[in-house]
């Protein structure tokens, strides 16, 4: 019983987070512009856009 009560509350935090970060317009702030990556390459090459007013610190 307990852990099912554990279950829904847990479930319940992700839901609350989840619609909250649903809500937020972030799709246009940072888009993609292209990723790159060869056969065997294991690092890739991503380029982002950034369209907003803040700085993004990596």
């Amino acid at each position: 019983m307990a852990t099912r009560r554990f279950a829904v509350a847990l479930l319940s935090v992700f839901m609350a987070v989840a619609s909250s970060a649903a809500n937020k317009d972030l799709e246009k702030d940072i888009t993609m512009v292209s990723y790159e990556q060869g056969w065997l390459d294991s690092e890739g090459t991503l380029v982002l856009k950034n369209n907003s007013s803040e700085e993004v610190k990596i």
